[in-house]
């Protein structure tokens, strides 16, 4: 369990993260937490990605049969069924009666809850969040050494995030650095529930966990961790 700050106030939230084994008949969450659920989808065959499937929606299930690639559908399966088993260990309800809603940019929510969540997935995992009553957003990505971060970063990051990226002392260093301020800016957007509609030039992401609006200052708290298998994941609550 991790601790970060929330918004202005001296206001402490818990992270706590789980995964598959840590799946009970009911579970509970504190208005002052983040939860974090980890799953590696190496860990379910075709027999329970079958099982699985059964509780979609039906335009989940059309969704799923579009991709072409076996690794894309059991992500998107796999991550959509674990979100709805969990929100009805949640909400105590059954897990293929959930409705979920789309805002104008796509972000999932369910009418009258409090309970707000987001998920990411990338190569072999996925990232699940929750929170009551606050905007949450996550972005898990695979640290691949071979991208070209440094175009990426000269044309979506800002000149001083782009700075402490070449600063670093290693290329590993710069890789991570890069991938830990793209995931941020992804779990922001998220969070704000505007996606990539919202300017990534438009805020910046500093060094000591913090958010800054650049138009009225504002700051917002994050949180990164790296993870085995060369993975990294943001979470951020606004």
């Amino acid at each position: 369990m991790c601790n970060i700050e929330y918004s202005n106030e001296s206001h402490s939230i818990q992270l706590k993260y789980f995964d598959a084994a840590d799946i009970r008949e009911k579970l509970a969450i504190m208005s002052n937490e983040v939860q974090i659920w980890l799953f590696d989808i190496r860990k379910y065959q075709k027999p329970d990605t079958d099982n699985l499937i059964r509780i979609l929606s039906d335009e989940e299930k059309a969704k799923s049969r579009r991709y072409s690639r076996l690794v894309d559908y059991k992500r998107f399966t796999i991550g959509h069924a674990l979100l709805r088993i969990l929100i009805s260990r949640y909400l105590q309800c059954a897990p293929d009666s959930i409705l979920f809603f789309d805002n104008k940019y796509g972000k999932k929510y369910i009418i009258q809850s409090p309970l707000h969540f987001n998920i990411s997935h990338s190569g072999d995992k996925i990232a699940i969040a929750f929170t009551l009553n606050m905007d949450v957003g996550i972005d898990i990505e695979y640290i691949d050494c071979f991208i070209d971060y440094l175009d990426i970063a000269k044309h979506y990051f800002l000149k001083n995030e782009s700075n402490i990226i070449f600063s670093q002392t290693s290329e590993d260093k710069r890789v991570e650095y890069f991938y830990k301020t793209w995931t941020v800016k992804e779990a922001y957007v998220k969070s704000l529930g505007c996606g990539l509609k919202k300017p990534l030039k438009s805020f910046e992401v500093l060094e000591d966990g913090w958010i800054k609006e650049i138009i009225d200052n504002r700051r917002y708290p994050y949180y990164s961790k790296r993870l085995k298998g060369n993975y990294i994941f943001s979470v951020v609550v606004v």
